[in-house]
C-alpha cells in the first residue's frame, strides 16, 4: 500500500489553494456522515477532484490500487 504524505496531496504554496482549515473541517464532515448516516467503517483516503467540467479519466492500474 503507498502511504501517503502531506505533500503528495495538498499544495499549500498555491496563491490558488483555500483554506487548509476549511478543507479539514470538510474532510471530517464527510466522514461522519459516511460513518453516522451511511454506516460505514472510516475510509483510509478520500479523494477529491475539483476544476473539471469534463469527466475524470483514471488509469486502470491506479484505479485498481483504490479498491
Amino acid at each position: 500500500r503507498y502511504k501517503f504524505k502531506a505533500k503528495d496531496y495538498v499544495d499549500d504554496t498555491s496563491p490558488h489553494t483555500p483554506n487548509l482549515q476549511a478543507q479539514k473541517k470538510d474532510a471530517q464532515r464527510i466522514i461522519r456522515h459516511m460513518i453516522e448516516v451511511w454506516k460505514l467503517p472510516a475510509p483510509d483516503l478520500i479523494i477529491s477532484i475539483v476544476g473539471s467540467e469534463k469527466p475524470f479519466e483514471m488509469a486502470q492500474r491506479i484505479r485498481n490500487e483504490f479498491q
